[in-house]
């Protein structure tokens, strides 16, 4: 009796993602006359693994070649038969946001994703959550928060390709700064040459902390400084 080799066969080539379950099926393979007594699978990343069916994940993007072997059980010189299959390891999207850090309530604000990059494909879809219940798509959005406060704005990128790792999201926080609050103190009456203590301490800033305060006593003199003193020269009514 002349031996039939068996034929191997592997599968279809496929797309997963990085760290994606992935079952490899040889039980279309046949030994025309008589039996496969041996299934084995090599991943094309150093790993290896024997039977019909075997699961196998990938640790890394890229592509690899994955070759089955099968033997039957003649033990002769033909009793093998290899197929190969290609495993295509998605490469996640990398999402990015450029935009300003803190803005003032009515401002617009320009969001940009244009760089964010896919190194195996292309981004076709961009998300936004401006944090405020607002949402956009697109590359680039512009928005305008209506009240102080820190908004989370998540940006989600898609590369269309149907996999676990075909979504990736980044966030920013943005502080939209409330004004601070100034408080030159009392109205008072002086007389010429009396030195005017002038105090800034009533001021607040809700959201931060005031770092600059500056005085203009109405007369053509200017200070700086939280408690600042002054002395006019010349009756009259000024504005400080």
């Amino acid at each position: 009796m002349v031996n039939e080799s068996p034929v191997a066969e592997a599968g279809k080539d496929c797309l997963v993602g990085v760290n994606e379950v992935i079952t490899f099926d040889g039980s279309l393979s046949k030994d025309p006359d008589g039996v496969i007594s041996s299934y084995r699978w090599d991943f094309g990343d150093g790993e290896t693994g024997e039977g019909v069916q075997v699961r196998h994940r990938y640790q890394a993007a890229g592509r690899y070649e994955v070759i089955l072997e099968v033997t039957d059980n003649a033990n002769v010189s033909n009793s093998t038969a290899t197929d190969r299959l290609t495993v295509t390891v998605n490469e996640a999207p990398k999402p990015v946001i450029v935009t300003k850090g803190a803005v003032c309530a009515g401002e617009e604000v320009v969001l940009s994703a244009k760089g964010s990059t896919d190194a195996d494909g292309e981004i076709v879809e961009y998300l936004w959550d401006i944090g405020d219940g607002t949402r956009g798509e697109g590359d680039e959005v512009c928005h305008v928060y209506g009240s102080p406060g820190r908004y989370e704005v998540v940006l989600e990128v898609d590369d269309g390709r149907e996999v676990s790792n075909s979504r990736a999201q980044t966030s920013v926080i943005i502080t939209v700064n409330a004004p601070p609050i100034a408080d030159a103190g009392f109205d008072r009456i002086v007389s010429p040459g009396e030195e005017v203590l002038f105090k800034g301490s009533a001021s607040m800033d809700e959201d931060g902390s005031i770092v600059k305060f500056s005085w203009d006593f109405g007369d053509g003199s200017e200070a700086e400084g939280e408690q600042v003193t002054h002395c006019y020269q010349t009756p009259g009514e000024y504005l400080v």
